[in-house]
């Protein structure tokens, strides 16, 4: 088992599961997150957002700085308070071996910002044309657990259902 201690960094909660909206420019409704926790070092004082992850694989720095979920809570809190924090993944990586743990801290600016309203302003407008992209195939939400349109889906079970209607077409 893993003990407590050895899944945080030291630092002294502010908030927990504290739920955030914000709005910005180009949408027309609003965001919310839902922060797992808010901290403060007692290292150095700095305050993060930490969000706890359990995963089945180790994740790096790479997957870490390029995640969109770090440019929405960043956003709203800064939106919201006027602060620009730090972002750290408290990350939980059961194994045969044991339980690992990796924190890994990231930090925005304003071109993380300005990615993360052109990608949402393409999901907006792809929704304005009744454009609905499908989960990645690999994805966790394309499941029957999580999806209830996996059944009548033509994009799950490994793209079976458009090779069969390709074929169908092509005869």
């Amino acid at each position: 088992a893993v003990q407590q201690d050895e899944l945080v960094r030291p630092a002294d909660p502010l908030a927990a599961e504290q739920t955030m909206m914000f709005e910005i420019d180009i949408l027309d409704v609003p965001i919310k997150c839902i922060l797992d926790k808010l901290a403060s070092s007692v290292l150095d004082g700095r305050t993060f957002i930490r969000d706890l992850k359990i995963m089945g694989k180790k994740k790096d720095q790479n997957w870490a700085d390029s995640e969109l979920q770090p440019s929405f809570y960043l956003l709203g809190h800064l939106l919201q308070h006027n602060e620009l924090l730090g972002f750290a993944y408290d990350i939980i990586i059961p194994g045969k071996k044991g339980v690992q743990y990796l924190s890994l801290e990231t930090i925005r600016d304003e071109r993380d910002f300005q990615r993360m309203k052109i990608l949402l302003s393409q999901f907006r407008k792809a929704v304005e044309a009744d454009i609905f992209m499908p989960a990645d195939p690999g994805s966790w939400m394309c499941s029957p657990n999580y999806c209830g349109y996996y059944q009548s889906c033509k994009y799950a079970c490994g793209w079976k259902m458009i090779a069969q209607e390709q074929t169908a077409q092509a005869a």
